[in-house]
């Protein structure tokens, strides 16, 4: 079962969580911009790692990563699984999650013809989302079957 990512931004840091009532609507300075994307509630093959989430007190920045050997300095662990998203690209309909940088605040989208990223820095490719909550493909929930 796939889970939304709801995105916050609060004008000098962004934020995502799989859990709404964090930050409801808004609070803490942050303002809800809507769902960012989907992630699996659990591995479905080995290609899928956790995304965890990061926050550095220091400067009030949050950081998230699929990769296991990547442990931002200055950085604690906030979520160590918000979900899983798939390390290689293709299968179920999956688009890049890209890590964007502005020398102060990491941004994370999956769709840049949207987003005003003058000043940004594209720094790579974190994994492979979704943009939709339906499974497809093989994983697809066939009408009989109980949801998960």
């Amino acid at each position: 079962m796939r889970k939304a990512v709801y995105r916050y931004h609060n004008g000098q840091d962004h934020f995502f969580t799989i859990d709404k009532s964090e930050l409801g609507d808004g609070r803490g300075g942050y303002r809800y911009e809507g769902i960012g994307w989907y992630l699996e509630d659990a591995p479905l093959d080995d290609t899928y790692k956790p995304l965890s989430r990061w926050y550095n007190p220091g400067n009030g920045d949050h950081y998230y990563t699929a990769d296991p050997n990547e442990r931002p300095p200055g950085y604690n662990l906030e979520n160590p699984a918000m979900g899983y998203c798939r390390m290689t690209p293709g299968g179920f309909s999956s688009v890049p999650l890209e890590r964007w940088y502005n020398g102060v605040d990491h941004f994370y989208t999956i769709d840049t013809s949207k987003e005003n990223l003058d000043g940004w820095t594209k720094e790579l490719v974190q994994c492979y989302v979704w943009n939709t909550g339906e499974l497809e493909g093989e994983h697809a929930r066939r009408p009989e079957e109980p949801v998960r």
